[in-house]
């Protein structure tokens, strides 16, 4: 029996994930909480909270930064799975989502609008599930832990942790 396709919603936050780039770092101990280090995409540079500014016209160019993602207390519990392509994802609950039959520059349109009026991007790559079978299936309560994703290139990194938060660690030029 093939297993439904996750409910998830966004991540509140004002980058995206590149799955394509092949970046993605966990570290864990005995003492800290998980943390994922990433490359992330702005499309307002401002929104990274980096002293300096990417030199670059606003001509539709995102900004790549390397992002830390430190996930809070109490909490944990990590797996990783390899993914190849994207994961079985209900994506239905994101405010955009990208069709390949949507022209990208329509798309980036409705991303940079979701931006500009919540302060979020709308397909972050970092997304909530809702209703988590792994929290159900540990004991956990759902009101105090929530489950993330987040994919990468070639797996998909779960967490379940109280929240996060995160910080953007510099400016990436891949020119």
């Amino acid at each position: 029996m093939k297993a439904s396709p996750l409910k998830v919603d966004a991540a509140q936050v004002p980058w995206s994930v590149d799955p394509a780039i092949a970046f993605v770092r966990l570290s864990t101990s005995d003492e800290d909480m998980p943390t994922i280090t990433l490359i992330g995409e702005f499309l307002r540079p401002e929104d990274s909270g980096l002293p300096e500014l990417p030199t670059g016209a606003d001509d539709g160019t995102l900004f790549n930064a390397e992002i830390e993602i430190k996930f809070k207390w109490p909490g944990g519990w990590v797996r990783v799975s390899p993914c190849a392509g994207p994961p079985p994802l209900d994506l239905s609950a994101l405010a955009v989502v990208p069709a390949p039959s949507v022209p990208r520059a329509e798309t980036m349109r409705q991303y940079r609008a979701h931006l500009e009026a919540t302060g979020n991007h709308p397909c972050p790559h970092i997304y909530r599930v809702t209703n988590s079978p792994w929290i159900a299936g540990l004991g956990l309560d759902p009101a105090r832990l929530r489950h993330f994703l987040v994919h990468g290139d070639n797996a998909l990194y779960e967490v379940i942790a109280a929240g996060f938060s995160w910080r953007a660690l510099r400016w990436l030029n891949f020119e």
